[in-house]
């Protein structure tokens, strides 16, 4: 297993994908949605080419994640943390690492360690790499943001919901919650993230994108509960043939 750790904002490597099996692990958080584009896109991974799981804490909170990634064993895994994490200061795992006189960037390191040593008991031959993103000043300060979307994380429907998104002008403005290869109404996982969405960052509204109609609208009721008077939109994508 191929274990790098790269930068947030380095220098543009010219990465060339060289599998068609790739699947991402980021955080929810909004705040992030810009630099994990660009820090994918250096690499040559743009919307449309890789599988999506989104979930709060991201390395922090991997779980599910881990369990996709035995089912489906990827060649190629990038999991994508950021500094400041709400899931992170939720459950405490700064304040535990600064008790020993660790700076908070250091649990996020571990984290993803402690997951790339998970991903290769699980499959030797899986490629891993990792990043911590930086936050500046001012995206430290942004705290709402105007939506939450719930992804279907197949590579076009990844695609899709981003334009739609952007076409909204939210492109930066929306936490992101996606699991790679089921979306599932009944999988509690994503409902505990929107609760988190809902909690630390007040969207106003919630979009979920889907490619089964049926299901798109069972995944909506169930978001209701959650939401309760926040408007939700199912959005199905037509997919080509």
């Amino acid at each position: 297993m191929v274990i790098e750790y790269e930068t947030g904002r380095g220098i543009d490597i010219g990465e060339t994908p060289k599998t068609t099996s790739h699947l991402v692990l980021r955080c929810i958080d909004f705040r992030t949605n810009a630099a994990t584009a660009r820090w994918l896109a250096r690499r040559g991974h743009a919307d449309g080419s890789y599988h999506l799981f989104a979930s709060a804490g991201a390395s922090g909170n991997s779980s599910g994640f881990l369990e996709a990634a035995s089912q489906h064993k990827p060649d190629l895994i990038k999991v994508i943390d950021h500094e400041d994490c709400g899931f992170y200061k939720t459950n405490g795992f700064y304040e535990l690492f600064e008790a020993d006189g660790h700076a908070p960037h250091v649990v996020h390191h571990h984290n993803l360690e402690t997951l790339g040593s998970e991903l290769h008991k699980l499959n030797t031959g899986t490629e891993y790499r990792y990043n911590l993103l930086p936050l500046n000043k001012k995206e430290r300060k942004r705290h709402t943001c105007a939506a939450t979307t719930i992804i279907l994380g197949e590579p076009e429907i990844v695609k899709a919901a981003s334009e739609a998104m952007r076409d909204l002008g939210l492109a930066n403005n929306h936490d992101v919650i996606a699991r790679p290869y089921l979306l599932s109404p009944r999988d509690e996982s994503i409902w505990n993230d929107l609760e988190i969405s809902l909690k630390l960052h007040k969207p106003k509204k919630i979009y979920i994108f889907d490619r089964n109609e049926a299901n798109a609208l069972a995944l909506a009721d169930s978001a209701r509960q959650v939401a309760g008077h926040i408007p939700v939109e199912p959005k199905v994508i037509q997919l080509a043939a």
